[in-house]
C-alpha cells in the first residue's frame, strides 16, 4: 500500500497507476480527492488533470505512487545538468 500525502491546496500531484486486469497503465499530473469506505479507509483517489477536463476513479490498490509535483523545480534541475 503506497503513502497517500495530505492534500495541500494549490499544490499539483504527479500519479502512477496500473490495472493488469485492463492491461491500463500511466501516469498525469493534477490536483486529487480522497474516497474512503464506512471503515473510514481510503477506497478510491479521484484524480483531475486539466482541471475539471479529465477526472479518473481509480482504486487505491491500483496505484503505484502519488506525491507532490513541482514543475519549477523539476525543470531547474534539468537546466542544471545541462
Amino acid at each position: 500500500m503506497i503513502i497517500i500525502p495530505k492534500i495541500k491546496e494549490d499544490q499539483l500531484y504527479s500519479i502512477e497507476w496500473c490495472i493488469p486486469e485492463l492491461d491500463f497503465e500511466g501516469y498525469g499530473v493534477g490536483t486529487f480527492t480522497v474516497i474512503k469506505d464506512n471503515n473510514d479507509e481510503i477506497k478510491y483517489i479521484n484524480f483531475k488533470m486539466d482541471g475539471d477536463i479529465y477526472i479518473l476513479r481509480i482504486e487505491i490498490k491500483y496505484i503505484i505512487s502519488l506525491k507532490e509535483y513541482n514543475y519549477e523545480k523539476i525543470n531547474l534541475n534539468k537546466i542544471a545538468r545541462l
